[in-house]
Protein backbone atom coordinates (compact mmCIF):
# COMPACT_ATOMS: atom_id res chain seq x y z
CA UNK A 1 0.00 0.00 0.00
CA UNK A 2 3.19 2.34 0.54
CA UNK A 3 4.62 1.55 -2.82
CA UNK A 4 1.52 2.25 -4.48
CA UNK A 5 1.06 5.61 -2.70
CA UNK A 6 4.61 7.10 -3.67
CA UNK A 7 3.76 5.52 -7.42
CA UNK A 8 0.36 7.18 -7.69
CA UNK A 9 1.81 10.54 -6.06
CA UNK A 10 4.96 10.69 -8.21
CA UNK A 11 2.65 10.36 -11.25
CA UNK A 12 0.38 13.01 -10.35
CA UNK A 13 3.55 15.34 -9.63
CA UNK A 14 4.82 14.73 -12.93
CA UNK A 15 1.21 15.22 -14.68
CA UNK A 16 0.44 18.07 -12.65
CA UNK A 17 3.11 19.27 -9.81
CA UNK A 18 0.90 22.51 -9.35
CA UNK A 19 -1.90 20.76 -7.88
CA UNK A 20 -0.09 18.73 -5.17
CA UNK A 21 0.06 20.00 -1.64
CA UNK A 22 3.72 21.07 -0.25
CA UNK A 23 3.15 19.15 3.14
CA UNK A 24 2.05 16.03 1.30
CA UNK A 25 5.46 16.28 -0.81
CA UNK A 26 7.43 16.46 2.49
CA UNK A 27 5.60 13.64 4.08
CA UNK A 28 6.16 11.29 1.28
CA UNK A 29 9.96 12.48 0.83
CA UNK A 30 10.25 11.47 4.60
CA UNK A 31 8.39 7.92 3.79
CA UNK A 32 10.66 7.22 1.25
CA UNK A 33 13.72 7.63 2.85
CA UNK A 34 12.27 5.77 5.79
CA UNK A 35 10.99 3.10 3.53
CA UNK A 36 13.68 2.50 1.28
CA UNK A 37 16.53 3.22 3.89
CA UNK A 38 15.35 2.28 7.26
CA UNK A 39 16.69 5.90 8.31
CA UNK A 40 15.97 7.10 12.01
CA UNK A 41 13.67 9.96 12.57
CA UNK A 42 17.20 11.67 14.34
CA UNK A 43 18.83 11.17 10.84
CA UNK A 44 16.00 12.66 8.20
CA UNK A 45 15.76 15.27 10.63
CA UNK A 46 19.22 15.91 10.36
CA UNK A 47 19.16 16.15 6.39
CA UNK A 48 19.92 19.66 4.94
CA UNK A 49 19.25 21.29 1.54
CA UNK A 50 22.52 21.21 0.58
CA UNK A 51 22.65 17.90 1.22
CA UNK A 52 19.77 17.16 -1.60
CA UNK A 53 21.45 16.99 -5.03
CA UNK A 54 19.05 16.78 -8.17
CA UNK A 55 21.01 15.84 -11.55
CA UNK A 56 19.25 16.98 -14.91
CA UNK A 57 18.56 13.06 -15.70
CA UNK A 58 16.09 12.84 -13.27
CA UNK A 59 18.45 11.46 -10.24
CA UNK A 60 18.40 12.67 -6.90
CA UNK A 61 20.69 11.92 -4.07
CA UNK A 62 20.74 12.39 -0.25
CA UNK A 63 23.65 13.07 1.72
CA UNK A 64 22.45 11.27 5.74
CA UNK A 65 24.19 11.99 8.95
CA UNK A 66 24.86 8.80 10.45
CA UNK A 67 24.03 8.80 14.41
CA UNK A 68 25.29 6.21 17.52
CA UNK A 69 28.14 5.93 15.72
CA UNK A 70 31.99 6.06 17.72
CA UNK A 71 33.74 9.24 18.42
CA UNK A 72 35.66 9.43 15.48
CA UNK A 73 32.63 8.56 12.74
CA UNK A 74 30.28 11.05 14.67
CA UNK A 75 30.30 13.25 11.56
CA UNK A 76 30.17 11.02 8.56
CA UNK A 77 27.51 10.98 6.34
CA UNK A 78 26.56 8.27 3.83
CA UNK A 79 24.98 9.00 -0.13
CA UNK A 80 22.14 7.33 -0.89
CA UNK A 81 20.26 7.28 -4.49
CA UNK A 82 16.71 7.43 -3.98
CA UNK A 83 14.18 5.29 -6.03
CA UNK A 84 13.92 6.59 -9.72
CA UNK A 85 10.54 6.72 -9.78
CA UNK A 86 9.46 8.63 -6.66
CA UNK A 87 12.36 11.45 -7.44
CA UNK A 88 10.01 13.62 -8.96
CA UNK A 89 8.52 13.53 -5.53
CA UNK A 90 11.68 15.41 -4.24
CA UNK A 91 12.66 17.62 -7.22
CA UNK A 92 9.73 19.33 -7.09
CA UNK A 93 9.64 19.55 -3.07
CA UNK A 94 13.35 20.76 -3.54
CA UNK A 95 12.43 23.37 -5.72
CA UNK A 96 9.61 24.93 -3.70
CA UNK A 97 12.02 24.30 -0.44
CA UNK A 98 14.68 26.77 -2.71
CA UNK A 99 11.77 29.29 -2.95
CA UNK A 100 11.61 29.58 0.83
CA UNK A 101 13.04 32.33 2.74
CA UNK A 102 13.11 32.31 6.72
CA UNK A 103 12.98 35.37 8.83
CA UNK A 104 16.16 37.06 7.76
CA UNK A 105 16.36 36.35 4.43
CA UNK A 106 18.34 33.18 3.36
CA UNK A 107 17.42 30.03 2.52
CA UNK A 108 15.95 26.95 5.23
CA UNK A 109 19.07 25.07 6.20
CA UNK A 110 17.28 22.31 7.23
CA UNK A 111 15.36 20.56 4.32
CA UNK A 112 12.13 19.12 6.33
CA UNK A 113 12.42 21.77 8.83
CA UNK A 114 10.84 19.21 11.57
CA UNK A 115 12.07 17.84 14.67
CA UNK A 116 12.69 14.43 15.34
CA UNK A 117 9.27 13.37 17.48
CA UNK A 118 7.13 16.06 14.93
CA UNK A 119 8.66 14.14 11.93
CA UNK A 120 8.12 10.72 13.30
CA UNK A 121 4.71 12.20 14.04
CA UNK A 122 4.37 13.06 10.58
CA UNK A 123 5.08 9.85 9.31
CA UNK A 124 2.83 7.93 11.63
CA UNK A 125 -0.04 10.03 10.70
CA UNK A 126 0.38 9.59 6.48
CA UNK A 127 0.97 5.95 7.31
CA UNK A 128 -2.35 5.50 8.93
CA UNK A 129 -3.93 7.32 6.85
CA UNK A 130 -2.85 5.15 3.97
CA UNK A 131 -2.91 1.26 5.78
CA UNK A 132 -5.70 2.45 8.69
CA UNK A 133 -2.31 1.45 10.71
CA UNK A 134 -0.33 3.60 12.74
CA UNK A 135 3.26 2.30 12.15
CA UNK A 136 6.14 3.94 13.00
CA UNK A 137 9.86 5.03 11.13
CA UNK A 138 11.60 2.42 13.67
CA UNK A 139 9.26 -0.18 12.20
CA UNK A 140 9.89 0.74 8.73
CA UNK A 141 13.59 0.77 9.90
CA UNK A 142 13.30 -3.15 11.22
CA UNK A 143 11.39 -4.06 8.20
CA UNK A 144 13.95 -2.62 5.68
CA UNK A 145 16.93 -4.45 7.63
CA UNK A 146 14.82 -7.70 7.61
CA UNK A 147 14.06 -7.65 4.31
CA UNK A 148 17.66 -7.84 3.50
CA UNK A 149 18.89 -10.21 5.68
CA UNK A 150 16.00 -12.20 4.16
CA UNK A 151 17.84 -11.70 0.90
CA UNK A 152 20.36 -13.12 2.27
CA UNK A 153 22.78 -10.54 2.25
CA UNK A 154 26.05 -10.02 4.59
CA UNK A 155 26.98 -8.94 7.90
CA UNK A 156 28.84 -6.35 6.59
CA UNK A 157 26.56 -4.95 4.24
CA UNK A 158 23.20 -4.85 6.31
CA UNK A 159 25.41 -3.21 9.28
CA UNK A 160 26.93 -0.61 6.44
CA UNK A 161 23.62 -0.05 5.24
CA UNK A 162 21.87 0.42 8.59
CA UNK A 163 24.36 2.59 9.56
CA UNK A 164 25.15 0.16 12.74
CA UNK A 165 28.53 1.27 14.47
CA UNK A 166 29.60 -2.68 14.94
CA UNK A 167 28.12 -5.70 12.73
CA UNK A 168 27.14 -7.55 16.06
CA UNK A 169 23.74 -5.47 15.99
CA UNK A 170 22.74 -7.19 13.04
CA UNK A 171 23.04 -10.70 14.19
CA UNK A 172 19.20 -10.19 15.59
CA UNK A 173 17.79 -9.72 12.14
CA UNK A 174 19.55 -12.75 10.92
CA UNK A 175 18.54 -14.85 13.66
CA UNK A 176 15.48 -14.38 13.04
CA UNK A 177 15.17 -14.57 9.17
CA UNK A 178 14.07 -18.46 7.78
CA UNK A 179 16.89 -17.61 5.15
CA UNK A 180 19.75 -17.84 7.32
CA UNK A 181 18.50 -20.63 8.68
CA UNK A 182 18.14 -22.56 5.56
CA UNK A 183 21.65 -21.57 5.06
CA UNK A 184 22.95 -23.03 8.05
CA UNK A 185 20.77 -26.03 7.59
CA UNK A 186 22.32 -26.38 4.46
CA UNK A 187 25.78 -26.50 6.07
CA UNK A 188 25.19 -29.08 8.48
CA UNK A 189 23.81 -31.19 6.22
CA UNK A 190 26.60 -30.75 3.12
CA UNK A 191 29.13 -31.71 5.78
CA UNK A 192 29.51 -35.82 6.07
CA UNK A 193 31.20 -34.73 9.39
CA UNK A 194 27.54 -33.03 10.81
CA UNK A 195 25.58 -35.16 8.72
CA UNK A 196 26.66 -38.15 10.22
CA UNK A 197 26.02 -36.84 13.56
CA UNK A 198 22.05 -36.67 12.70
CA UNK A 199 22.82 -40.41 11.31
CA UNK A 200 24.41 -41.40 13.81
CA UNK A 201 21.71 -42.63 16.17
CA UNK A 202 20.52 -44.95 13.20
CA UNK A 203 24.21 -46.65 13.50
CA UNK A 204 25.92 -49.22 15.77
CA UNK A 205 25.47 -47.80 19.09
CA UNK A 206 26.55 -48.76 22.24
CA UNK A 207 24.46 -48.29 25.69
CA UNK A 208 25.50 -46.04 28.89
CA UNK A 209 26.28 -48.77 30.96
CA UNK A 210 28.83 -50.41 28.53
CA UNK A 211 30.61 -47.01 27.64
CA UNK A 212 30.95 -46.30 31.42
CA UNK A 213 32.60 -49.71 31.36
CA UNK A 214 34.82 -48.56 29.06
CA UNK A 215 38.68 -47.53 30.05
CA UNK A 216 39.01 -43.67 30.16
CA UNK A 217 41.33 -43.93 27.05
CA UNK A 218 38.25 -45.15 25.28
CA UNK A 219 35.34 -42.57 26.25
CA UNK A 220 35.27 -40.30 24.03
CA UNK A 221 35.59 -36.57 24.67
CA UNK A 222 36.92 -33.15 23.73
CA UNK A 223 36.74 -29.54 23.48
CA UNK A 224 36.47 -29.02 19.61
CA UNK A 225 35.86 -24.85 19.55
CA UNK A 226 35.82 -24.54 23.00
CA UNK A 227 32.65 -26.77 23.50
CA UNK A 228 33.02 -29.17 25.95
CA UNK A 229 31.85 -32.57 24.38
CA UNK A 230 31.28 -35.89 26.16
CA UNK A 231 30.19 -38.96 26.80
CA UNK A 232 29.18 -39.46 23.66
CA UNK A 233 30.59 -42.92 22.84
CA UNK A 234 33.62 -44.95 22.69
CA UNK A 235 36.72 -45.53 20.56
CA UNK A 236 38.14 -49.33 19.90
CA UNK A 237 41.10 -47.83 19.58
CA UNK A 238 41.77 -45.35 22.33
CA UNK A 239 41.99 -41.51 22.07
CA UNK A 240 45.45 -40.99 22.50
CA UNK A 241 45.87 -43.37 19.30
CA UNK A 242 44.03 -40.94 17.39
CA UNK A 243 46.02 -38.36 15.40
CA UNK A 244 42.43 -36.45 14.56
CA UNK A 245 40.27 -34.25 16.10
CA UNK A 246 38.72 -36.82 19.46
CA UNK A 247 35.31 -35.29 18.80
CA UNK A 248 34.56 -34.42 15.31
CA UNK A 249 36.28 -36.74 13.30
CA UNK A 250 34.77 -39.48 15.61
CA UNK A 251 31.68 -39.79 13.40
CA UNK A 252 33.26 -40.91 10.09
CA UNK A 253 35.43 -43.11 11.75
CA UNK A 254 34.76 -46.82 11.95
CA UNK A 255 36.01 -47.21 15.10
CA UNK A 256 33.76 -44.91 16.73
CA UNK A 257 30.76 -46.38 19.24
CA UNK A 258 28.20 -43.89 19.58
CA UNK A 259 26.19 -43.90 22.68
CA UNK A 260 22.70 -45.51 21.90
CA UNK A 261 20.53 -42.16 23.08
CA UNK A 262 19.72 -39.98 20.03
CA UNK A 263 19.04 -36.67 22.61
CA UNK A 264 23.08 -36.58 23.49
CA UNK A 265 23.92 -36.21 19.76
CA UNK A 266 21.09 -34.06 18.70
CA UNK A 267 22.42 -32.06 21.46
CA UNK A 268 26.02 -32.46 20.09
CA UNK A 269 24.15 -30.56 16.77
CA UNK A 270 22.85 -27.81 18.77
CA UNK A 271 26.11 -27.33 20.47
CA UNK A 272 27.96 -26.90 17.38
CA UNK A 273 25.31 -25.09 14.93
CA UNK A 274 27.02 -21.85 16.40
CA UNK A 275 30.15 -22.78 15.45
CA UNK A 276 28.88 -23.67 11.75
CA UNK A 277 27.06 -20.20 11.84
CA UNK A 278 30.70 -18.21 13.07
CA UNK A 279 32.09 -20.04 9.76
CA UNK A 280 28.93 -19.19 7.73
CA UNK A 281 29.19 -15.35 8.67
CA UNK A 282 33.14 -15.00 8.43
CA UNK A 283 32.16 -16.92 5.08
CA UNK A 284 30.13 -14.29 3.90
CA UNK A 285 32.38 -11.22 5.44
CA UNK A 286 35.12 -12.59 2.92
CA UNK A 287 33.67 -12.78 -0.48
CA UNK A 288 32.12 -9.27 0.48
Amino acid sequence: MLIDYLDELSDSVSRRPEAQVTTQLRDACILVISHQYGCRPGQVARIKTIDVRCYENGAVHLAIPLLKQRDNEAQRRVTRRMKHEWCSIFIEYTARRLLTTVANGTPPDKYFNLSPQRLSIAVRDLIEEITGTRWSPTDLRHTAAQRLADAGTSHIALSEFMGHATTLTANVYFDASPTQAQRINQALAISTVYSSVAEVARTRTIDKNALLRLPPDQQIGGIPHGIPIAGIGGCSAGQSLCSKNPVLSCYTCRKFLPLSDAAVHEAVVESLRPVVTEFANWSSFVLW
